[in-house]
């Protein structure tokens, strides 16, 4: 059985909010819950809370990963001479 509507619980979701990520099957039910207050502020603080925990050696600084074209071309260079 498909996930239902969070709005109506009848109707197969179709659509999710591009704010709090709820699912739901129609307009009606999306001017439902834009009546409502969206839940956006607290999916954000889930995220914020989420990224807070990932341990300091997990965090990967952008230099190490990023791969300079000319360490690229030194590499090429390198491997072409072995062959």
């Amino acid at each position: 059985m498909a996930d239902r509507c969070k709005i109506c619980q009848e109707e197969p979701w179709k659509y999710k909010c591009v704010k709090c990520y709820i699912k739901y099957c129609s307009l009606d039910c999306y001017k439902v819950h834009q009546k409502e207050e969206c839940k956006k502020i607290e999916v954000a603080k889930q995220v914020e809370t989420v990224v807070e925990r990932v341990p300091e050696e997990m965090e990967l600084d952008l230099e190490d990963v990023i791969v300079k074209a000319t360490d690229l071309e030194k590499l090429s260079k390198t491997s072409s001479r072995g062959a």
